[in-house]
């Protein structure tokens, strides 16, 4: 059994959300768990990134991106980008929803709002 090549490129498009998502949560758990303070020095700023750099969380996450590159790639490859492109908007759906799920961020309720404008573009723009 043959499968269409544009199916395969669509589970590589919405794995590359998958995992753009799941990098920016991991990435925001590690950083976390340090003092952000007020970034004053360079030096401040330098430690900061070196803490962060060796965070397990952070270090998925940043694993995450790569996967989400390499999907991404293997996604535009048979695809228009103007097709796939748009699709990459529901990261900005899922981000904020998992950010309030997993972090208790308070969304409000205009940015509510734009993600129900981004999810009907995404939506007109594969119609």
């Amino acid at each position: 059994m043959m499968i269409n090549k544009e199916y395969f490129s669509f589970i590589f498009l919405t794995l590359t959300v998958f995992f753009t998502v799941l990098g920016q949560i991991l990435v925001k758990k590690g950083v976390s768990t340090y003092a952000v303070g007020n970034w004053m020095t360079g030096k401040e700023i330098m430690l900061y990134l070196l803490k962060s750099s060796t965070n397990i969380y952070v270090l998925s996450g940043l694993f995450c991106a790569g996967l989400a590159a390499a999907c991404w790639i293997l996604a535009v490859g048979k695809l228009k980008l103007s097709y796939a492109y748009p699709f990459i908007a529901l990261t900005f759906v899922f981000v904020p929803l998992f950010a309030k799920i997993f972090f208790r961020e308070e969304i409000p309720l205009s940015r509510w709002i734009g993600i129900g404008i981004i999810l009907l573009g995404v939506w007109i723009s594969f119609k």
